[in-house]
C-alpha cells in the first residue's frame, strides 16, 4: 500500500541490497514470496531453492 514513489524507493532498496550482494559474491537463494514464488517458473532444473530445503532438512535429521 502507499504511493507510486513509495513503490519505486521499495524497488530501489531492493535492487540496491541485491546488487550489493552480488558485488560480495553473495547468491543466497531467498525467495521472496516462499513455494509461491516458484508457482509459474519452468526453471527448476537450474534452481537453488529445492536444494536448499534440502540441505536444511538434512541439517535437521542430524541435530540430535
Amino acid at each position: 500500500d502507499g504511493t507510486w514513489t513509495d513503490l519505486q524507493e521499495r524497488w530501489n532498496i531492493i535492487v540496491l541490497a541485491i546488487a550489493a550482494e552480488f558485488e560480495k559474491g553473495l547468491l543466497a537463494v531467498a525467495p521472496t514470496r516462499g513455494n509461491q514464488t516458484c508457482q509459474y517458473c519452468d526453471l527448476s532444473s537450474l534452481c537453488r531453492i529445492n536444494d536448499q530445503k534440502n540441505l536444511l532438512d538434512k541439517q535437521d535429521e542430524l541435530t540430535p
